[in-house]
């Protein structure tokens, strides 16, 4: 993980095909084309269930 100019953490990850495709789905159908608003929502998503 880096620390960015903000002082928040970064975490890079590596999507296969699929899941790639799935996220530009996302993107287009729920957040106008937004990569990162479905990055986010996915996340969201993702620790909701880890609780």
């Amino acid at each position: 993980m880096k620390v960015d100019s903000l002082g928040t953490e970064a975490v890079e990850i590596e999507l296969d095909e699929e899941t790639l495709e799935r996220l530009e789905e996302k993107a287009f159908r729920d957040h106008r084309d937004s990569r990162a608003a479905a990055v986010s929502d996915l996340l969201d998503e993702w620790l909701k269930r880890e609780r």
